[in-house]
Parts: C-alpha cells; sequence; structure tokens
C-alpha cells in the first residue's frame, strides 16, 4: 500500500509564495547543478541506513544500550545520541552543507565541530534556533554572540566561515497568530519545538542524510532523560522532506541573527518516503500529495484502529490535550479485551497551578469511576528529584533533579508507532512547531523502530516503585510508579526532606557521593540519636539505601 506524507493546510495567503518559490527553486538549482534533482529517484532499500537510537547513554534496556559508532578517526566510542550526531557532522565532505532546526542547543562539542567544518572545510552551516522560551534565552544569545565572534576572525583572517544563524522569535510567532491570549490578557506564545537536521554531500546537490525524533542537542537530553533520535543515511527523499521544512521556517518564521542568510528554496518530493512525516501548521511548497491533516487527527486515527485483543502503549512527556483523552477512554470501552498502557513524566503526577488542565490524573479518576480494568497508568519517578525550591521557599519537584521522561509516543497492536517533537497538548497542535513519523512494522525498519521502543518500555514499566523494599533485588533501580503510590510517597519525601537532620543528610549524599557511615555522620554533624532518625526517614521515604562494602555499611541515594 502507498503510503502518503501528511502535510497542513496551504492557506489562500501563501498560494503565491508558493508558486513563486517553486519557479525560483527550481530555475535556481537547475542553473545550480545542471538539473540535479531531474536525477533525484527513491533510493534502494539496499542502500538506505535507518538508525535508531535512545537516551541516557543508549537508552535503558540493554537490547539497547551498549552499541557503539565507529568515527571517522577510527575511535570507537558508545552510540550515544550526540556521539551519533558527531560522526555524521563529521562525514560531511568538504565543500557540503549541514543544516539544523534545534529548539534547545547547549552541548558544546557539537556546537565546536560545526564551528570547525564551516571554518576549516568549506562546509556551509545553517541554523535555526527556537528564540520564543524563555528559559532558552541565555543559551541562545551566547550561541549567537559565539558564531558573530568566529565569523569576524575568519573575514579578519581572509577565510571562508559559511555559518548561517537564524533564530524564531516570539514576535514572529504572534505576527502569525501563533499565540493565545488568556482571559486575564496573558499571552501564551508558541515555540518553534522541532529537533531535525538534513546533510548535503554538495552544498547545491540534493540532501543525503538526516536526522529527527525528541531529543535536544544537550548534555541533559544524552545523559539524562530518556530521548529518542532517529538517524537516515543514504536517504534523499527522506532528507528532502526534512529540508522542505527547513526552508518553510528559514523563509518565513525566522529572524537573521548573521549578515548573511541566503533563502531557502522548496523542491517537489519525486517520490513519497516509506512512511508518513507530518508537520502541523501553515505549509508552503509543491508538494507531492495535498493530504493535509492535523498531527491530533492522525492520532486520533491510529487509536481508533486498536483491535479487540490489541495493545496502545504510551510514553509522553506532557499530556493537556483532552480529545485524545477521551479517545483513549473511549477505545478502551469499546476494547475491554485490549490493553492500555500509559507511561507519563513525573511532572504529570500531580496537578498544579503551574501544570493546570493536565490529563495523565484525570484518566485515573475515569479509570475508576467507569470500572475500566485494561487501563494502567504508571509515571517516569524519581525519588530524589525533590528539593528545595527556592521561589516557593519550600521543598516541592525540582524540574532540574528529574531525569525526565521526555519521549513522545505511542504504539499500535505492537504494529504501528508515531513519534517525534509533539508532546499531546493544545500549545503543541495549535501554536507550536512540531513534527512526528509513522511507522509500521511491515515498512522498511519500522520492525526494528517499534521493537527497540518497546524494549525500552518494557524495561521501565516492569521496574515499578510500588514493590516493597523486600522485594527489591540487589542494585535493582526502579523507574515507574502509579499514581496513588506516586502521590503518597510524594507527601512522604516532602515532610522528611522538610527535616533539616534528613535535609542534611541527603544534601551529602547528593553533592559527594556514596559515604560509609562513620563518614556520613561526622559531615552530617548531628547527634547519634538524630542521625539515627534521620537515616530511617529517609530510607522510608526511599531517597537513600544502605549497602555493605569492604566490612562497612555504607549509604547511597536509592535513585
Amino acid at each position: 500500500m502507498k503510503r502518503k506524507i501528511h502535510y497542513p493546510f496551504v492557506t489562500s495567503k501563501s498560494l503565491f509564495r508558493l508558486f513563486a518559490t517553486s519557479i525560483a527553486s527550481l530555475f535556481l538549482m537547475t542553473l545550480l547543478a545542471g538539473g540535479l534533482f531531474t536525477a533525484l529517484v527513491p533510493t534502494p532499500a539496499s542502500a538506505l541506513d535507518m538508525e535508531l537510537h535512545l537516551a541516557p547513554n543508549g537508552g535503558f534496556s540493554p537490547a539497547n544500550s551498549g552499541r557503539t559508532v565507529t568515527l571517522k578517526d577510527g575511535s570507537e566510542v558508545s552510540a550515544t545520541l550526540n556521539n551519533v550526531l558527531l560522526d555524521m557532522i563529521q562525514r560531511v565532505p568538504a565543500g557540503g552543507a549541514i543544516k539544523i532546526v534545534m529548539y534547545n542547543f547547549d552541548y558544546r562539542p557539537i556546537y565546536d565541530e560545526l564551528i570547525n567544518r564551516a571554518l576549516n572545510d568549506n562546509v556551509q552551516v545553517k541554523v535555526i534556533l527556537d528564540n520564543c522560551a524563555g528559559w532558552t534565552a541565555s543559551n541562545v544569545a551566547e550561541f549567537i554572540s559565539g558564531v558573530k565572534k568566529m565569523g569576524k576572525r575568519a573575514a579578519r583572517e581572509g577565510r571562508n566561515f559559511d555559518y548561517q544563524l537564524k533564530v524564531v522569535t516570539g514576535k514572529v510567532m504572534s505576527a502569525h497568530k501563533r499565540t493565545r491570549v488568556l482571559d486575564d490578557g496573558k499571552e501564551i506564545i508558541g515555540t518553534m519545538h522541532e529537533k531535525f537536521g538534513v546533510f548535503y554531500d554538495r552544498k547545491a546537490g540534493p540532501p543525503s542524510h538526516s536526522f529527527a525524533g525528541s531529543s535536544n542537542i544537550s548534555p541533559s537530553a544524552e545523559d539524562l532523560f530518556a530521548e529518542n533520535r532517529i538517524f537516515f543515511k543514504n536517504a534523499p527523499v527522506i532528507s528532502l522532506v526534512f529540508a522542505n521544512q527547513f526552508a518553510r521556517l528559514w523563509n518565513l518564521y525566522s529572524v537573521k541573527r548573521t549578515e548573511r542568510a541566503d533563502p531557502e528554496y522548496i523542491v517537489p518530493l519525486p517520490a513519497n518516503p516509506p512512511f508518513e512525516v507530518i508537520f502541523n501548521g501553515e505549509h508552503i511548497g509543491p508538494l507531492s500529495d495535498r493530504n493535509f491533516t492535523s498531527i491530533d487527527k492522525r492520532i486520533l486515527e491510529l487509536l481508533e484502529e486498536v483491535r479487540p485483543n490489541g495493545s496502545v502503549d504510551v510514553m509522553m512527556f506532557s499530556f493537556t490535550h483532552r480529545a485524545i483523552a477521551d479517545k483513549i477512554m473511549e477505545m478502551a470501552r469499546r476494547r475491554p479485551g485490549a490493553t492500555f498502557r500509559l507511561m507519563f513524566d513525573h511532572s504529570m503526577l500531580v496537578a498544579s497551578d503551574e501544570r493546570r488542565g493536565i490529563m495523565p490524573p484525570e484518566i485515573e479518576k475515569w479509570i475508576v469511576e467507569r470500572g475500566l480494568k485494561n487501563v494502567e497508568v504508571r509515571y517516569k519517578f524519581r525519588a530524589n528529584a525533590y528539593g528545595w525550591i527556592k521561589e516557593t521557599k519550600s521543598v516541592g519537584m525540582d524540574h532540574f533533579r528529574s531525569p525526565l521522561l521526555h519521549d513522545k509516543l505511542m504504539i499500535i497492536n505492537r504494529e504501528k508507532i508515531i513519534f517525534g517533537s509533539y508532546n499531546w497538548s493544545g500549545s503543541a497542535e495549535e501554536r507550536n512547531f512540531e513534527d512526528v513519523m509513522v511507522f509500521d512494522k511491515n515498512t522498511g525498519f519500522g520492525n526494528e523502530v517499534i521493537t527497540r521502543f518497546l524494549s525500552e518500555f518494557d524495561y521501565l514499566w516492569t521496574r515499578p516503585y510500588d514493590l516493597s523494599n523486600s522485594m527489591k533485588m540487589a542494585g535493582e533501580k526502579r523507574y515507574v510508579i502509579s499514581g496513588a503510590y506516586g502521590r503518597k510517597l510524594e507527601k512522604t519525601i516532602i515532610k522528611v526532606l522538610s527535616e533539616w537532620g534528613a535535609s542534611r543528610i541527603r544534601y551529602q549524599l547528593d553533592r559527594y557521593g556514596p559515604a560509609s557511615i562513620e563518614d556520613l555522620m561526622e559531615k552530617s554533624k548531628l547527634k547519634k540519636g538524630e542521625f539515627i532518625k534521620a537515616i530511617g526517614q529517609l530510607k522510608m521515604a526511599m531517597l537513600i539505601e544502605n549497602y555493605m562494602q569492604d566490612g562497612h555499611i555504607w549509604f547511597r541515594l536509592a535513585d
């Protein structure tokens, strides 16, 4: 069956730009490359290579972690998200091009390598960054400053440095009405939330390779968070899909931050890729398929495909989309023989003023009210994610201490998967720029993608905090928790960490690592009775654990 590529609706205002851009694109590219794109044909399945890589550090499951990648210099390193990306950057031939769209970019080795390729190998680099989210502002400012400084240095030395940088700003998003005004008059501005890149062997040539997924280019995305990044090699058709999206963002929605910012060109697709790629929002450019579908609509369609004895497995960072929640409940009622396993990030555990409208706790209530036996909700959890919050002057869940479940995916019947940058929220659908991919296990590489994600899901799902200490295997980490137990444990943790003695001991272990009972008592400066009481409280709250080493009792953080 022929797979469709879906793009959102082309508005009347974009029709003229579509036509003009198309003509300019074909004319200019023909001049530059001698009819280059007339030779762009679907890559034979034997030549196309696809690799799904996971985080943290290769993935949780042993089936995913432990893989390696051989870099261009011959060294073999762990196949982490950023190592694999670094390898792809290093393998772009001199005179080629690299184009990256990234919500957050603060991983120095990749930043430095892009500078190096532009300065020393005549590789054209184009980067689009989000500059709407307040928390990334300092990173973006530093990024821009560094590129500009290197550009000035190259000019002084008479060297070529074709590094072009643009940002998506709140002003631009507001002008395109990608905002929402609340009842109190506050304007919520969308973000450029996509994370993909395109690689060219020649600047004027067709794109050869690309990547996409949930992961930002950052240290925490690689080392701490549950993330994914899929790499397509020798894949001109797939890469052209993302190249066209890059052109759309570059031309219409971004503001230049370097003196040079050459326009991008939309190029017609010679064929559909072997899987669906869906972008939301206004689209420009000639398309090979005029089926314009929103991302949330595709999610609802996939849920309709759940078989009577099928399954739904969800891993989602943020979930506030009521229609999707309602659909899950509807299908659970209609398919009592199907299994629904829903895993969410720690931040979804408890609703608050900062997290209004979150769906997972509501789904838990509906499960009980409707007597559904085939739906279970668990949360990625870390007991030691709680700490002192300066703003509230109280103990609470600290986002920066939490190893986020940042994957955004749904697997249907263990046969189809939809994943990408898209959280299940109104902001993602209506205001942000997002992308998703849909793989079927019967299409090229689809089975591998689904198998690897299910391996991660099952590994986390089967290691809950709900087990008693006596049932916990020595050294076995726990990752998920049920809602009821999680909220109960949260109250215990907050109460314990509000005590000075317990907080002091946790601080010592958190900052300095494992310690013997003697050293820990000395460093905590607590009396023996206070120390014993605090240790008992911390163990009860699952914050610390003890073990034997060299005949002595040692303590460490439990997670």
